[in-house]
């Protein structure tokens, strides 16, 4: 961001104070106050000059193992010589401003028009154009995968000499008061460094391979041809034009068409003010005495206004820059770039004192300024709940881990990959589908997907309710109101604890926690040592499973997600086919090009996949860090390739049947993307392939069949439930029918004074259906002829009516299945039969039939279960996996009978 054009004017105007230089001989002469090498990296800005020096889409949902390459090549080639490497991420746009919209907007078009290519027969890899290196650009491509920053940040943080932080307030204007607090220079393409002035700025928009960069020192305004000095820099932000200020170009307009005339602004043209405007500067601000008043400084603003003819007549009977709301929005533009510890002459003036300022001192051990005020979401949650929180502060903002209570107003889901119809959005928006998946062959847009997290979120952190923003077009509203899970529920009808009681809990609680917000805590009754396992696999199935649960996504797409995930030790590793994942990650070699398949849906699915990791991390927090401690942490390059992912979605797209074995569905036999050499002999490579197959098989055994099997059965009592229902409430309105027509018979047989005609107005129908009515209560004998004020023993006729009142009809929900499952015998479920060979597989998965051998169960209470299961787990030919589905319903069943118990262990 920053001001347009400024990087070019200061090349053109202050030449010695800008060079070229290798950043391997610059930072060692820049050291900082204590004698450290340091550089600070912007992490936004960084992040998208990766993706640059990639040379890849960035459609694809992510390449994290890509990613991490490149930034270690940069490391190595370029920041060897550094002691200590800095890198800051926030956000520096407030969401829902026009700038923010603009930058969702931009997103929005990104994605569109990739999608229309693709629709047009246009692979991704063949948008991009081939460079003097051989590689290919894709500088036209607005596409980006969700969240992308915090993809690049996690990866950072794995360097040994690399710190990450998070910044509470304007990042930009932290990592300036950090660059004087350190004496160290930044790295970064935003303008906005140039006018802070406080230390060298470092372009990263460098060749990383050659390391030579350009630098602008500190004082170029001071330059002959500038004739500026450091008080002038906020004026020339706020005067210019700075997205990120809040003098918006409205506010400019007039002043810039006086200056600069209003021709030049024909046709929406809008030309290069900054020239015009550094020289209106130098000449009307020469001391620092000239602008030591704010009313001073409007009061030219409006001389310069008024010589434009067509602002003169809406000007003349007003100042239009002296005005109250338009002069203090000039105000907090000069504030944002106000340096601590440097003097401007208009501090002392009251006018300018009566905005806040926007940002608090330093607490902890955490070394970025504190924003002005805490967040909303913080302020709105409960003393305890805020101190914890408080208290982990410093280790949450070191990290990489999304922190949004503190480090945004509002919760930010704005992402939305791809366009659904008007009609389906107004829907979404109507009926909260947050929480139900979206009919038909639709995918949900992010902020649809990620609403049922949120509400858990909430109700761990006991929040009732909270605002976040999401991207819609055509809309002026761009944030929504969200409400907690009202019943957040673990499967043994335990409420889930809140965040204070996480924090001081368990591993193996705040992993059971971690999964119920994304709907897998059943995988912990499938594989009651779940909790144990590397952190990679947990959140991969946590990852996978709430995706499965919030779209309509078909058997084989879940399997794809497995086969990539199964192949990524093979594809990640140096040492093993890593070049050949970068290679048909960047479209090949202009020699050798390769274009990975793709369509919408796949692309779609990815970046959704990308999306939930990002509510993975958030979930870290929330849960009390489960994996602070074990088998590492979580890390997106271990369970997600964007182009692994994209192979073998095409060869399960186009043969299904491939997706029972895990030979065919890593794609060994693949001659295009993924598969071996039909003729190579290596060992090592049909060893790992072999693996890979391995894990595929075990995968789906132990895990997605199990999980299949689960959601079958929930959706046939669910079934079941809304026919009982249904049969209830037909039963309710034939003994209403019935009482009535009784009713008529007890008041043409005992006749009294009183009139009862209005009573019985409501049911008119039956006055005229009589033939109907006896069909319908049993082929009775039709109805005698009645006077037209009938007359009825008011007393007979009460008690009917009690006889006769219908039972009560609960309404069928995700709680009410959730909740009846535990309860059920073990008969009604599944078989304990491994995965099905694939003629089984296209059978029902329960077919009662009258015949039954006994079995017993781990706690030893006898149950029958259908012989045709037995027979089909004996006459199976597969490896058993070891999985029980019965044994899976036990433990619900033993975890709900005692849930203090459970709770106090």
């Amino acid at each position: 961001m920053g001001v347009h054009g400024l990087h070019y004017f200061v090349k053109q105007r202050a030449q010695e104070y800008v060079g070229s230089e290798k950043l391997t001989s610059f930072l060692p002469s820049v050291k900082s106050r204590d004698g450290r090498i340091r550089v600070i990296i912007d992490g936004n800005n960084f992040a998208y000059a990766l993706m640059s020096q990639s040379r890849s889409p960035g459609c694809f949902g992510g390449e994290p193992a890509v990613y991490e390459y490149h930034m270690r090549q940069f490391l190595d080639n370029n920041l060897t010589c550094c002691d200590e490497i800095i890198i800051v991420m926030g956000c520096s746009i407030l969401a829902g401003s026009p700038e923010w919209i603009a930058k969702r907007a931009t997103e929005k078009e990104g994605f569109t028009r990739l999608f229309e290519n693709i629709r047009a027969g246009l692979s991704p890899h063949s948008l991009g154009k081939y460079g003097r290196d051989g590689l290919k650009n894709y500088v036209d491509q607005k596409a980006s995968p969700p969240w992308f920053v915090n993809q690049i940040m996690e990866i950072a943080a794995e360097f040994p000499r690399v710190k990450v932080y998070q910044a509470e307030c304007d990042k930009d204007y932290a990592i300036m008061d950090l660059a004087v607090t350190l004496g160290c220079p930044i790295m970064s393409n935003d303008s906005d460094f140039l006018l802070f002035a406080v230390q060298p700025v470092i372009k990263c928009d460098f060749n990383w391979r050659g390391g030579n960069a350009l630098i602008y020192r500190k004082r170029w305004y001071n330059s002959p041809r500038v004739r500026l000095h450091s008080y002038h820099l906020p004026l020339v932000s706020a005067l210019t034009f700075n997205p990120e200020c809040d003098f918006t170009k409205e506010d400019l307009m007039p002043f810039w068409i006086g200056l600069i005339g209003a021709s030049e602004f024909e046709n929406d043209n809008l030309p290069q003010v900054l020239p015009y405007i550094v020289d209106w500067l130098s000449d009307n601000f020469r001391d620092a005495g000239d602008c030591a008043s704010i009313e001073r400084i409007c009061r030219k603003l409006d001389e310069v206004a008024l010589k434009s003819e067509e602002m003169y007549h809406e000007l003349v009977r007003k100042s239009y820059y002296c005005e109250r709301a338009r002069r203090n929005r000039f105000i907090k533009s000069i504030r944002r770039f106000m340096v601590m510890d440097k003097a401007y002459p208009w501090e002392e003036d009251k006018t300018f004192n009566t905005a806040p300022a926007f940002y608090r001192s330093k607490r902890g051990k955490h070394p970025l300024l504190r924003a002005a005020k805490n967040t909303e979401a913080f302020d709105s949650l409960p003393q305890e709940i805020a101190s914890v929180l408080e208290s982990s502060r410093d280790a949450c903002l070191s990290s990489a881990l999304p922190a949004p209570i503190f480090t945004e107003l509002v919760f930010q889901i704005y992402n939305c990959i791809h366009q659904l119809s008007c009609e389906d959005e107004e829907e979404a928006q109507e009926d909260d589908i947050g929480a139900d998946k979206i009919e038909g062959n639709k995918l949900p847009v992010i902020s649809t997907l990620l609403t049922k997290y949120l509400r858990r979120e909430l109700a761990i952190l006991d929040v009732d309710e909270a605002r976040y923003f999401r991207y819609k077009l055509n809309t002026k509203s761009w944030f929504k109101t969200i409400e907690q899970e009202w019943a957040f529920q673990y499967l043994s009808k335990r409420e889930v604890p809140t965040l204070p009681a996480l924090y001081k809990s368990s591993r193996e609680e705040k992993v059971r926690a971690f999964l119920a917000c994304f709907d897998a805590e059943i995988i912990m009754f499938i594989d009651p040592n779940f909790s144990t396992m590397p952190c990679f696999i947990i959140t991969f199935m946590a990852c996978l499973r709430y995706l499965w649960a919030q779209t309509n996504m078909e058997e084989w797409e879940v399997d794809a997600f497995v086969a990539q995930f199964a192949l990524l030790d093979l594809f990640t590793s140096p040492d093993k086919h890593f070049r050949r994942l970068k290679w048909l990650f960047g479209g090949g070699e202009e020699t050798c090009p390769v274009e990975l398949p793709a369509c919408e849906r796949s692309i779609t699915l990815a970046n959704l996949f990308a999306a939930i990791y990002y509510a993975i991390m958030r979930c870290q927090v929330v849960t009390g860090l489960p994996f602070q401690e074990g088998n590492g942490k979580p890390c997106l390059k271990d369970i997600f390739s964007g182009s692994v992912f994209a192979c073998t979605y095409h060869i399960l797209k186009n043969n299904p049947a491939k997706s029972s074995s895990g030979r065919h569905a890593c794609g060994i036999y693949d001659n295009k993307w993924l598969g071996m050499d039909p003729e190579s002999n290596n060992k090592m490579e049909i060893e790992c392939f072999e693996k890979a197959a391995t894990v595929y098989d075990r995968m789906r055994a132990n895990f997605i069949t199990p999980l299949r099997k689960f959601d079958a059965r929930l959706a046939e009592m669910k079934n079941a439930e809304e026919s009982r229902q249904e049969e209830l409430k037909q039963k309710a309105e034939k003994e209403k029918l019935r009482a009535l027509r009784k009713a008529r018979k007890a008041q043409d047989a005992n006749p009294l004074d009183r009139d009862f005609s209005n009573l019985l107005q409501k049911h008119e129908s039956v006055d005229k259906c009589d033939g109907w009515l006896d069909r319908a209560l049993g082929g009775e004998e039709a109805i005698e002829a009645r006077s037209s004020f009938p007359i009825i023993d008011e007393r007979a006729f009460s008690q009917l009516q009690l006889e006769a009142a219908p039972l009560e009809i609960t309404p069928v929900d995700e709680q009410t299945i959730r909740g009846v499952s535990p309860q059920l015998s073990v008969k009604d479920f599944m078989s304990d039969a491994a995965e099905m060979s694939p003629k089984q597989e296209d059978e029902p998965s329960y077919q009662p039939e009258e015949e039954s051998i006994p079995v017993d169960r781990v706690d030893d209470t006898p149950v029958r279960r259908p012989a045709s299961v037995q027979a089909s787990a004996k006459n199976s030919q597969r490896e058993p996996s070891g999985v029980k589905i019965d044994d899976i319903f036990d433990r619900i069943n033993k975890a709900a009978e005692t849930p203090e118990t459970t709770s106090k262990n």
